[in-house]
């Protein structure tokens, strides 16, 4: 029998705790964008010539995680 992993797991854990997130009791806060930042960025996609819709959806993303 051979006895090598087969997979491979990464514990990653709340910011908020620092507990395994199973384990986390807390309750994060919402990050919303307000409507001016979520127009800025859509605009920024559709003046774009490069930008795909998933470029679009990580600009969204990483906006919100900034605040």
């Amino acid at each position: 029998m051979n006895n090598e992993p087969v997979a491979w797991t990464q514990n990653t854990f709340c910011k908020y705790c620092h507990r395994i997130p199973s384990q986390c009791g807390c309750t994060h806060p919402v990050k919303e964008l307000t409507d001016e930042e979520i127009n800025t960025e859509m605009l920024a996609y559709l003046n774009s010539k490069t930008m795909g819709l998933e470029e679009f959806a990580r600009s969204i993303l990483k906006k919100a995680q900034e605040k």
